[in-house]
Protein backbone atom coordinates (compact mmCIF):
# COMPACT_ATOMS: atom_id res chain seq x y z
CA UNK A 1 0.00 0.00 0.00
CA UNK A 2 1.28 3.68 -0.85
CA UNK A 3 1.02 6.60 0.57
CA UNK A 4 -2.47 8.35 1.78
CA UNK A 5 -3.76 11.28 -0.44
CA UNK A 6 -2.15 14.16 1.37
CA UNK A 7 1.12 12.30 2.11
CA UNK A 8 1.16 13.53 5.39
CA UNK A 9 1.23 9.83 6.64
CA UNK A 10 2.97 6.75 4.36
CA UNK A 11 1.19 3.92 5.11
CA UNK A 12 2.59 0.37 3.76
CA UNK A 13 1.81 -3.28 4.77
CA UNK A 14 4.16 -6.47 5.40
CA UNK A 15 2.31 -9.43 6.29
CA UNK A 16 0.32 -8.82 8.98
CA UNK A 17 1.76 -5.94 10.14
CA UNK A 18 0.92 -2.08 8.72
CA UNK A 19 3.54 0.56 9.82
CA UNK A 20 2.26 4.61 9.95
CA UNK A 21 4.98 6.91 9.24
CA UNK A 22 4.67 10.43 9.74
CA UNK A 23 5.27 11.91 6.87
CA UNK A 24 5.93 15.70 7.51
CA UNK A 25 10.38 15.63 7.62
CA UNK A 26 10.07 20.15 6.89
CA UNK A 27 8.48 20.55 10.10
CA UNK A 28 9.52 17.56 11.76
CA UNK A 29 6.49 15.74 11.65
CA UNK A 30 4.68 18.06 13.73
CA UNK A 31 1.02 17.23 13.93
CA UNK A 32 -1.35 19.09 12.05
CA UNK A 33 -4.98 19.00 11.12
CA UNK A 34 -3.98 16.99 7.93
CA UNK A 35 -1.93 14.43 9.59
CA UNK A 36 -4.57 14.22 12.22
CA UNK A 37 -6.85 13.35 9.91
CA UNK A 38 -4.94 10.76 7.61
CA UNK A 39 -4.06 9.37 11.25
CA UNK A 40 -7.67 9.14 12.29
CA UNK A 41 -8.18 7.55 8.83
CA UNK A 42 -5.19 5.07 8.57
CA UNK A 43 -6.84 3.63 11.84
CA UNK A 44 -10.01 2.83 10.63
CA UNK A 45 -8.49 1.08 7.88
CA UNK A 46 -6.58 -1.15 9.91
CA UNK A 47 -9.13 -1.89 11.90
CA UNK A 48 -11.62 -2.93 9.50
CA UNK A 49 -8.27 -4.94 7.66
CA UNK A 50 -8.61 -8.50 9.32
CA UNK A 51 -5.33 -9.41 8.01
CA UNK A 52 -3.72 -6.73 9.98
CA UNK A 53 -2.98 -7.85 13.37
CA UNK A 54 -0.45 -5.30 14.44
CA UNK A 55 0.24 -1.36 13.66
CA UNK A 56 3.69 0.21 13.82
CA UNK A 57 3.78 3.67 14.01
CA UNK A 58 7.15 5.95 13.50
CA UNK A 59 7.97 8.75 11.62
CA UNK A 60 10.22 10.03 8.50
CA UNK A 61 13.80 11.47 8.56
CA UNK A 62 14.04 15.08 8.92
CA UNK A 63 15.08 16.80 5.51
CA UNK A 64 19.01 16.20 6.84
CA UNK A 65 18.50 13.10 7.53
CA UNK A 66 18.62 12.76 11.13
CA UNK A 67 15.93 10.38 12.61
CA UNK A 68 12.47 12.27 13.59
CA UNK A 69 9.68 10.96 15.42
CA UNK A 70 7.35 14.30 16.02
CA UNK A 71 7.62 17.42 17.79
CA UNK A 72 4.19 17.28 18.56
CA UNK A 73 1.31 20.14 18.00
CA UNK A 74 2.07 22.50 15.16
CA UNK A 75 2.07 25.72 16.90
CA UNK A 76 3.71 27.65 14.47
CA UNK A 77 1.07 26.80 12.13
CA UNK A 78 -1.81 27.42 14.80
CA UNK A 79 -0.11 30.86 14.40
CA UNK A 80 -0.30 31.51 10.88
CA UNK A 81 -3.81 30.95 10.81
CA UNK A 82 -4.66 34.34 12.27
CA UNK A 83 -8.08 34.63 12.64
CA UNK A 84 -9.66 31.97 10.18
CA UNK A 85 -7.87 29.48 12.73
CA UNK A 86 -9.07 30.51 15.61
CA UNK A 87 -12.65 31.02 14.34
CA UNK A 88 -12.50 27.46 13.41
CA UNK A 89 -10.69 26.19 16.64
CA UNK A 90 -13.67 28.09 18.79
CA UNK A 91 -15.78 25.50 17.11
CA UNK A 92 -13.26 22.81 17.83
CA UNK A 93 -13.20 24.15 21.74
CA UNK A 94 -16.88 23.53 22.00
CA UNK A 95 -16.35 19.77 20.53
CA UNK A 96 -13.51 19.47 23.23
CA UNK A 97 -15.69 20.62 26.22
CA UNK A 98 -17.98 18.32 25.32
CA UNK A 99 -16.70 15.78 25.06
CA UNK A 100 -14.29 15.88 28.22
CA UNK A 101 -17.32 16.82 29.99
CA UNK A 102 -19.29 13.49 29.40
CA UNK A 103 -16.20 11.47 28.52
CA UNK A 104 -16.08 10.61 25.16
CA UNK A 105 -13.16 11.44 24.17
CA UNK A 106 -13.79 10.34 20.43
CA UNK A 107 -15.87 13.16 20.08
CA UNK A 108 -12.74 15.48 20.72
CA UNK A 109 -11.18 16.27 17.55
CA UNK A 110 -7.38 15.91 15.80
CA UNK A 111 -4.48 14.33 17.97
CA UNK A 112 -6.90 13.90 21.21
CA UNK A 113 -8.98 11.48 19.25
CA UNK A 114 -6.63 9.68 17.44
CA UNK A 115 -4.10 9.52 20.91
CA UNK A 116 -7.64 7.70 22.61
CA UNK A 117 -8.30 5.58 19.79
CA UNK A 118 -5.00 4.25 19.74
CA UNK A 119 -5.22 3.30 23.76
CA UNK A 120 -8.48 1.41 22.82
CA UNK A 121 -7.66 0.07 19.79
CA UNK A 122 -8.38 -3.27 19.25
CA UNK A 123 -5.16 -4.34 17.40
CA UNK A 124 -1.75 -3.89 19.30
CA UNK A 125 0.02 -0.67 18.41
CA UNK A 126 4.05 -0.40 18.34
CA UNK A 127 5.46 3.28 18.47
CA UNK A 128 8.99 3.31 17.37
CA UNK A 129 10.96 6.66 18.05
CA UNK A 130 13.66 7.89 16.78
CA UNK A 131 15.07 11.44 17.33
CA UNK A 132 12.75 14.00 18.60
CA UNK A 133 9.48 12.64 20.23
CA UNK A 134 7.99 15.80 22.58
CA UNK A 135 4.50 17.11 23.23
CA UNK A 136 2.15 15.80 20.79
CA UNK A 137 4.33 13.70 20.00
CA UNK A 138 5.05 12.14 23.10
CA UNK A 139 1.50 11.74 23.71
CA UNK A 140 1.11 9.78 20.40
CA UNK A 141 4.15 7.25 21.31
CA UNK A 142 2.74 6.83 25.01
CA UNK A 143 -0.92 5.89 23.80
CA UNK A 144 0.83 2.91 22.28
CA UNK A 145 1.12 -0.57 23.73
CA UNK A 146 4.91 -0.75 22.97
CA UNK A 147 7.66 1.55 22.58
CA UNK A 148 10.67 0.83 21.05
CA UNK A 149 13.27 3.95 20.98
CA UNK A 150 16.49 4.73 19.71
CA UNK A 151 19.10 5.24 22.27
CA UNK A 152 19.94 8.79 20.94
CA UNK A 153 15.96 9.69 20.43
CA UNK A 154 14.83 12.89 22.87
CA UNK A 155 11.75 12.31 25.07
CA UNK A 156 10.43 15.25 27.25
CA UNK A 157 7.46 17.20 27.06
CA UNK A 158 7.90 20.81 26.43
CA UNK A 159 3.87 22.39 26.44
CA UNK A 160 4.38 24.69 29.73
CA UNK A 161 8.38 25.77 29.61
CA UNK A 162 7.56 26.32 25.81
CA UNK A 163 3.88 27.53 25.16
CA UNK A 164 2.80 28.06 28.64
CA UNK A 165 -0.07 25.91 28.72
CA UNK A 166 -0.40 22.58 29.74
CA UNK A 167 -1.26 19.51 27.68
CA UNK A 168 -4.57 18.68 26.51
CA UNK A 169 -3.88 15.47 25.48
CA UNK A 170 -3.43 13.73 29.09
CA UNK A 171 0.34 13.88 28.69
CA UNK A 172 0.73 14.85 32.49
CA UNK A 173 -1.43 12.10 33.58
CA UNK A 174 0.51 9.58 31.56
CA UNK A 175 3.50 10.67 32.61
CA UNK A 176 2.88 10.27 36.94
CA UNK A 177 1.20 6.76 35.93
CA UNK A 178 4.10 5.76 34.51
CA UNK A 179 7.13 7.73 36.25
CA UNK A 180 5.46 8.57 39.27
CA UNK A 181 4.35 12.22 40.34
CA UNK A 182 7.74 13.39 41.14
CA UNK A 183 9.55 12.57 38.00
CA UNK A 184 6.87 13.44 35.79
CA UNK A 185 6.89 16.72 37.60
CA UNK A 186 10.13 17.11 36.52
CA UNK A 187 9.83 16.60 32.87
CA UNK A 188 7.05 18.79 32.74
CA UNK A 189 8.00 22.11 34.66
CA UNK A 190 11.53 21.82 33.78
CA UNK A 191 11.01 21.11 29.86
CA UNK A 192 14.08 18.92 29.61
CA UNK A 193 14.30 15.82 27.42
CA UNK A 194 15.77 11.90 28.20
CA UNK A 195 17.36 10.08 25.83
CA UNK A 196 16.58 6.40 25.10
CA UNK A 197 18.18 4.56 27.79
CA UNK A 198 16.96 6.48 30.75
CA UNK A 199 13.51 6.18 28.94
CA UNK A 200 13.30 2.75 29.60
CA UNK A 201 15.49 3.22 32.75
CA UNK A 202 12.16 5.13 34.13
CA UNK A 203 9.78 3.71 32.43
CA UNK A 204 8.78 5.15 29.40
CA UNK A 205 9.78 2.94 26.77
CA UNK A 206 9.72 -0.83 26.70
CA UNK A 207 13.32 -1.56 24.62
CA UNK A 208 15.88 0.83 23.48
CA UNK A 209 18.46 0.01 20.83
CA UNK A 210 21.25 1.87 18.64
CA UNK A 211 19.59 4.05 16.14
CA UNK A 212 20.31 2.16 13.03
CA UNK A 213 18.73 -1.25 14.78
CA UNK A 214 14.91 0.94 15.17
CA UNK A 215 13.24 -0.45 12.23
CA UNK A 216 14.35 -3.64 12.26
CA UNK A 217 13.69 -4.38 16.23
CA UNK A 218 10.40 -2.94 15.52
CA UNK A 219 9.82 -4.78 12.71
CA UNK A 220 10.85 -8.10 15.03
CA UNK A 221 8.74 -7.38 17.88
CA UNK A 222 5.82 -6.36 15.86
CA UNK A 223 6.37 -9.87 13.70
CA UNK A 224 6.32 -11.67 17.30
CA UNK A 225 2.68 -9.67 18.39
CA UNK A 226 1.43 -10.67 15.26
CA UNK A 227 1.99 -14.57 15.51
CA UNK A 228 0.20 -14.13 18.76
CA UNK A 229 -4.03 -15.41 19.14
CA UNK A 230 -5.47 -11.84 18.56
CA UNK A 231 -8.14 -12.05 21.24
CA UNK A 232 -6.05 -13.01 23.56
CA UNK A 233 -3.39 -10.16 22.65
CA UNK A 234 -6.31 -7.79 22.85
CA UNK A 235 -7.66 -9.27 25.92
CA UNK A 236 -4.00 -8.43 27.36
CA UNK A 237 -4.30 -4.92 26.36
CA UNK A 238 -7.68 -4.47 27.52
CA UNK A 239 -6.53 -5.75 30.92
CA UNK A 240 -3.22 -4.22 31.57
CA UNK A 241 -4.71 -0.70 30.34
CA UNK A 242 -7.74 -1.29 33.43
CA UNK A 243 -5.63 -2.15 36.26
CA UNK A 244 -4.02 0.93 37.32
CA UNK A 245 -7.96 2.16 37.12
CA UNK A 246 -9.32 -0.44 39.31
CA UNK A 247 -8.58 -1.88 42.73
CA UNK A 248 -6.91 -5.31 43.25
CA UNK A 249 -10.18 -7.18 44.13
CA UNK A 250 -11.84 -6.44 41.05
CA UNK A 251 -8.74 -7.10 38.57
CA UNK A 252 -8.91 -10.39 39.37
CA UNK A 253 -12.24 -10.80 39.05
CA UNK A 254 -11.81 -8.60 35.26
CA UNK A 255 -8.89 -11.00 35.14
CA UNK A 256 -11.08 -14.31 35.45
CA UNK A 257 -13.76 -13.47 33.46
CA UNK A 258 -11.75 -12.73 30.44
CA UNK A 259 -9.78 -15.93 30.82
CA UNK A 260 -13.37 -17.49 31.12
CA UNK A 261 -14.57 -15.61 27.73
CA UNK A 262 -11.31 -17.06 26.00
CA UNK A 263 -11.83 -20.92 27.39
CA UNK A 264 -15.11 -20.69 26.36
CA UNK A 265 -14.40 -19.39 22.64
CA UNK A 266 -12.28 -21.83 22.27
CA UNK A 267 -14.18 -24.85 23.48
CA UNK A 268 -12.40 -25.43 26.85
CA UNK A 269 -9.20 -26.85 25.52
CA UNK A 270 -5.55 -25.18 25.79
CA UNK A 271 -3.45 -25.34 22.77
CA UNK A 272 -0.34 -27.71 23.47
CA UNK A 273 2.85 -25.05 22.53
CA UNK A 274 3.39 -27.67 19.17
CA UNK A 275 -0.41 -26.24 18.19
CA UNK A 276 0.49 -22.97 18.77
CA UNK A 277 3.68 -23.24 16.46
CA UNK A 278 1.99 -24.88 13.86
CA UNK A 279 -0.89 -22.46 13.66
CA UNK A 280 1.51 -19.51 13.92
CA UNK A 281 3.62 -20.64 11.21
CA UNK A 282 0.23 -21.62 8.92
CA UNK A 283 -0.78 -17.51 9.21
CA UNK A 284 3.45 -16.37 8.17
CA UNK A 285 3.21 -18.84 5.29
CA UNK A 286 -0.17 -17.48 4.06
CA UNK A 287 1.04 -13.82 4.08
CA UNK A 288 4.38 -14.78 2.65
Amino acid sequence: MGSTASDALLVSTDGAVRTLTLNRPARLNALNGDLNQALGVALDEAEADDDVRVVVVTGSPRLDGRPCFSAGGDVKAQAEGGAAALKERSHDLVRDIAGAYSGDYLAMQGGRANFRRIETFPKIVIAAVGGVCVGGGLELALACDLVVVADTAALGDPHVTLHSFTSGGGLTNTLARLVGVQKAKELVLLGGTVDGREAVRIGLANRVVPEGSLAAEAGKIAAAVAGLDPVAARMAKVLANAAPDIDRERGLRFDALAWSMEMTLRGGQYRGAAQFLAEREERRDQHA
